[in-house]
């Protein structure tokens, strides 16, 4: 679920949009310059959906290109299936939210240039009465006559990837992400500093790698994925003090496998014991928040 924070600043964009704000699917919808859209965010990016065709074809690799060049607001625009998705730019809030109403205005705009009409996404006919339904957690923009058909062939696909998840490579992928995610951690430590930011690459790497390599995401995978991340931060926080065990013995000619092996007895012997675990609880708290709206994220994605 979203936090305060995120539905009140959904509600502030349904305002500036005139999109409806969606409780139950947490997105907001409606109709912008003719063309129904949805806006949701997909782990920590706030996208665009559509669903349009030319001609009874969908949007060509070339206009694609075009909607993203056309705009500064736009990151991306890909085709998932018979839906035109656009990623908009900018974390900061103000940015943000000139962004998405920019990528709105830009991208129905070419659109219209394209001549590229509205369409139910399920049969891409042109229909009057298309409206926005809630199906598996998601906003579809579907026809009556197509809503019981779209139900039935998502929740096959959700079951279907649930058969098809391979925990054991998804395991596999949850330590080669957070192998990313331990390097972060490091880079950042050896600044001087503990951010968030570590959190948040963990967090997406640890879950993408899982997904990538088990073909799904469950709440299994979100568990098994959760574990490795908290052993992973573990993990960073000895190879932080191995680099300084590293450098204080590096007259001993010692490897780094080495500094990291001894690093908890020169830890226990040095009486830095109260040091390192008040430095792993603050990595872990800043971690932690990095990482929370990220399973959150995902854990909305695949309900």
């Amino acid at each position: 679920m979203m936090d305060a924070n995120t539905i009140a600043y959904f509600r502030e964009l349904s305002e500036v949009t005139g999109l409806f704000y969606s409780e139950e699917a947490e997105s907001l919808t409606g109709v912008a310059n003719g063309y129904h859209v949805t806006l949701a965010i997909n782990t920590i990016t706030y996208q665009l959906s559509f669903s349009v065709r030319a001609n009874g074809m969908l949007p060509t690799p070339e206009v694609l290109k075009e909607l993203k060049d056309g705009s500064d607001a736009v990151k991306n625009a890909v085709m998932e299936g018979n839906r035109l998705v656009v990623s908009v730019k900018g974390a900061m809030k103000n940015a943000l939210t000139k962004n998405v109403v920019d990528a709105i205005n830009s991208v129905t705009e070419k659109l219209k240039q394209y001549g590229y009409v509205d369409v139910c996404e399920y049969c891409g006919a042109v229909r009057q009465d298309i409206a926005p339904y809630n199906i598996g957690g998601k906003i579809y923009q579907t026809c009556p006559d197509c809503l019981q058909a779209a139900t039935a062939t998502v929740n096959t696909q959700i079951e279907q990837r649930k058969a098809n998840e391979n925990v054991g490579l998804g395991i596999v992928g949850a330590l080669l992400g957070s192998l990313v995610g331990v390097l972060v951690i490091v880079l950042i430590g050896q600044l001087g500093y503990v951010a968030v930011a570590g959190g948040l690459v963990m967090g997406f790497a640890t879950l993408k790698g899982y997904e990538l390599l088990a073909k799904n995401m469950s709440n299994k995978g979100i568990i098994i994925s959760s574990i490795i991340m908290i052993l992973m931060v573990y993990v960073a926080e000895r190879i932080e003090w191995a680099i300084e065990v590293f450098k204080v013995y590096s007259d001993e000619h010692i490897s780094f496998i080495e500094a990291f092996l001894y690093t908890p007895e020169v830890i226990r012997y040095s009486d830095a014991t109260g040091q390192f675990i008040g430095s792993l609880v603050l990595l872990y708290v800043f971690t932690a928040v990095g990482v929370f709206g990220v399973i959150r994220a995902t854990a909305k994605k695949i309900q």
